[in-house]
């Protein structure tokens, strides 16, 4: 349901390298950039390897309820740090979380507020368990279609990550236009033949392998769930 032009879209050679090369364009030496953790570990390493510093909105654990995003205490950040940048996880790695869109919303509404791009790794999109939707974050409101980069790939979902095929895509032309042009004259956007014919592969005939692939992984979880259950009830899933 993420309706994206071709002037919104642009290759990237890995959606950890994206992330790199956004937090060098859109920040500088000694910005703060936000990220919740627990979250995947390449994007403290890639904030502060580039002289960036890490400003962290733990997420929030409740028995019964599991994690949650603090969206008090990132509004707090923001007014009081005023970071540059927040790497959103969307649908988040390694909790199995897809966020909400009235969360997302929020987060959006921050963000704009107080002059924060967002960049949404989203590439485990389209791996969003037991039928359930995955909600890219720029497709969620104006404000965060206005803040927002987005990055993506098929490698996860099809298990491609040699070819090398990920994707940005950037709605609002403000923040596409340099960006893109400082990807496209440093040739950080320029595919290799056998990226573009995976991609297209991938979106184009996989949907069958997919529901396959996620059927059993499903299963997967469901024998763990069971086991759990049946033999380690005092270990939670």
């Amino acid at each position: 349901g993420f309706e994206v032009t071709r002037q919104e879209l642009m290759f990237v050679p890995g959606v950890v390298k994206g992330i790199g090369y956004a937090v060098n364009f859109f920040s500088k030496k000694g910005d703060k950039i936000v990220i919740q953790p627990p979250v995947y570990h390449p994007f403290r390493r890639v904030i502060e390897g580039n002289g960036r510093r890490v400003l962290a909105n733990n997420l929030v654990y409740t028995e019964g309820k599991g994690y949650e995003m603090n969206l008090d205490e990132l509004r707090r950040l923001c007014r009081e740090h005023r970071p540059a940048m927040m790497i959103l996880c969307n649908p988040h790695n390694p909790i199995g979380i897809q966020w909400p869109q009235e969360t997302l919303r929020e987060v959006g509404e921050i963000c704009r507020e107080y002059g924060v791009t967002v960049v949404s790794d989203e590439i485990h999109g389209d791996l969003v368990l037991h039928g359930k939707p995955h909600y890219p974050f720029a497709a969620c409101s104006d404000a965060c279609a206005e803040v927002a980069v987005t990055f993506g790939a098929p490698s996860k979902t099809f298990n491609i990550p040699g070819l090398v095929s990920s994707w940005c895509v950037i709605k609002n032309p403000a923040l596409r236009k340099d960006f893109y042009e400082w990807m496209e004259v440093n040739e950080f956007s320029a595919p290799t033949f056998v990226s573009t014919i995976g991609a297209e592969a991938a979106y184009r005939n996989g949907s069958r392998w997919l529901a396959e692939a996620m059927t059993y992984i499903e299963g997967n979880i469901d024998m763990v769930r069971t086991y759990l259950r049946d033999n380690l009830p005092q270990v939670g899933m």
